[in-house]
């Protein structure tokens, strides 16, 4: 029996993200860099919404075709990646990983 590459991809990607310390009074940053760096590999357009302090962040990231039944927006804030029906950002990136 031959392993799945995709599931094996997908279990290293879920223990390195449970594995980041986004307890509410720490930053969130070490894991947000991370995902940018998975959304960025893959071509996913994203936004980072930095807090005013600067030290945490949230990203609201687009997957699939814009077309009815075809996006599933996401966001990662506080550690948690959230499947909701978010208002589009105004500003993305997929090259710098930083909005302007």
């Amino acid at each position: 029996m031959t392993a799945d590459p995709r599931r094996a991809r997908a279990i290293e990607i879920l223990s390195r993200l449970v594995a980041f310390d986004t307890e509410s009074a720490k930053s969130n940053l070490a894991l947000i860099d991370y995902v940018e760096t998975l959304l960025r590999e893959e071509g996913v357009t994203f936004t980072r919404a930095p807090t005013e302090a600067g030290d945490k962040a949230a990203i609201f990231a687009t997957i699939g075709p814009m077309a009815d039944g075809g996006v599933v927006p996401w966001r990662v804030k506080s550690g948690r990646a959230i499947l909701s029906r978010c208002a589009r950002p105004t500003a993305t990136s997929t090259g710098a990983g930083r909005a302007t």
